[in-house]
């Protein structure tokens, strides 16, 4: 791995010597320590719920920021943390791979969990591609779990583990589809994202210079 470091630091070098730093503009200036912590674990909080249920996909989210403790993001990225950290310490030894697995979850999101660091778009669904590969071992383990306490005297049960895991799947499957057809083109996309929120001025202005191009100049003023 000695080159691909090589080529890695030679990367920050550059940019650093071409923008100025890593990043060359900074977005979220209002955002003060307290404010790194609560929007830190209300991401964490996200992308747990987004993990577990992965819908509705959209290209671009507003970011909202969480300013108070009780935010119920907040707490739950607090409680997905303290459970996740005291998993890792009990069960090191005796579920090693499953410990692993949620270290390897948050290493690989770590990096976009200060808001510092990010552009406008803070939270997005691509953040997730390599903790999910963690995800995927603890849904695994979750059900070899359930199919081995299935004894053999309750066949029921090794049958209702893989019919629920089926549903699953084909959900997930079915969803990834009609999301396929989203995608078709950049307009089709911002449309989409747009009926889940409105607000998305980004998207919208991208529309607004679609309907332009389009010689439909009194729809891309109003967008």
């Amino acid at each position: 791995y000695g080159g691909f470091w090589i080529i890695g630091l030679l990367y920050i070098a550059a940019r650093r010597a071409a923008l100025g730093g890593l990043s060359p503009v900074r977005l979220h200036t209002d955002i003060g320590a307290f404010g790194t912590v609560t929007n830190g674990l209300a991401l964490i909080g996200k992308y747990a719920a987004k993990l577990v249920w992965p819908a509705p996909l959209v290209a671009f989210y507003p970011f909202q920021k969480s300013v108070s403790l009780l935010d119920p993001w907040v707490l739950l990225g607090a409680a997905v943390a303290v459970a996740a950290t005291a998993f890792i310490i009990r069960r090191w030894n005796r579920n090693r791979v499953y410990s692993f697995a949620l270290v390897w979850m948050f290493l690989t999101i770590a990096p976009v969990l200060n808001v510092h660091w990010m552009a406008a778009i803070v939270f997005a669904e691509r953040y997730l591609y390599l903790p999910s590969m963690g995800f995927s071992w603890i849904v695994a383990g979750v059900i070899l779990w359930g199919w081995q306490k299935s004894s053999d005297g309750l066949p029921a049960g090794r049958w209702a583990v893989g019919v629920a895991a089926s549903i699953v799947a084909l959900l997930f499957a079915g969803e990834t589809v009609a999301r396929n057809r989203d995608w078709k083109d950049d307009t089709s996309v911002a449309l989409r994202t747009l009926e889940v929120y409105p607000e998305t001025s980004y998207l919208r202005s991208d529309v607004g210079m679609a309907e332009w191009q389009s010689g439909h100049h009194d729809e891309a003023m109003r967008q």
